[in-house]
């Protein structure tokens, strides 16, 4: 059964739905009637809106999919000069980037509340880093972890955020990564958090608290790839 059947199968069996509820409630007060004339009201506006939404995130996905495709062009003169190529290719990094950038703002600008729209800020924050202008990254990462906390792409861009709080200022971030690695709903897997917080100890001076967490590792996660390391830094103590 294709997707349109499928579409059509439940169209049909909400339109039944409706109908035999609305037979139901005519039989009734006048009053029963008028709801449900507004809730049918109700219903038509909130399928106009998913059609609309269905249009708007298809469209963003259109110009996501193109600004990704420039975003990892090939570059080089080799790559241009290419009579074989169909896809976009650059002289020089600088000029794949700006490109990229380009159009991946311009799905921002259009689509900012797409799914496509949110995605499209991961890559731009990406962008930022290489620039070197990691508060921008960072701002990028956790305004993509408020918006999209269900995401599976949320638990990336935290780790992100962490670690570039841990580069700016380890004590800073130390309080939060407690709180993660003690919370079984973490977004970010906890061994992941776990290394984290023992390099923030390990970078802010505390190396007893450093040891205590990479024990943890090595106990908790043997099977980690976080595992070898922590055993690494408790040989050297």
């Amino acid at each position: 059964m294709d997707r349109q059947e499928r579409h059509d199968i439940k169209h049909d069996r909400f339109v039944d739905e409706v109908n035999h509820y609305y037979e139901e409630v005519k039989k009734n007060s006048q009053r029963v009637v008028i709801g449900v004339v507004g809730l049918l009201v109700v219903i038509g506006i909130g399928i106009a809106i998913w059609g609309w939404s269905a249009r708007q995130e298809k469209a963003a996905q259109t110009l996501l999919s193109a600004a990704i495709e420039t975003y990892d062009a090939p570059v080089g003169e080799a790559s241009v000069a290419d009579p074989n190529r169909k896809g976009p290719a650059f002289k020089t990094e600088p000029e794949r980037v700006a490109a990229a950038e380009t159009k991946l703002r311009d799905v921002v600008a259009k689509h900012s509340s797409t799914d496509a729209g949110q995605i499209a800020n991961l890559y731009l924050a990406q962008i930022e880093l290489s620039k070197g202008k990691s508060d921008e990254a960072l701002k990028l990462y956790e305004e993509f972890v408020k918006k999209n906390s269900g995401n599976l792409l949320a638990g990336s861009a935290q780790m992100s955020v962490y670690q570039l709080r841990l580069a700016a200022d380890p004590k800073a971030v130390i309080a939060d990564l407690e709180a993660a690695s003690q919370d079984e709903k973490s977004i970010v897997p906890k061994e992941s958090v776990l290394s984290l917080l023992a390099e923030a100890y390990e970078k802010s001076g505390d190396k007893a608290k450093s040891m205590d967490v990479y024990r943890r590792i090595a106990t908790e996660f043997p099977q980690s790839a976080y595992a070898s390391e922590a055993q690494q830094k408790m040989n050297r103590g």
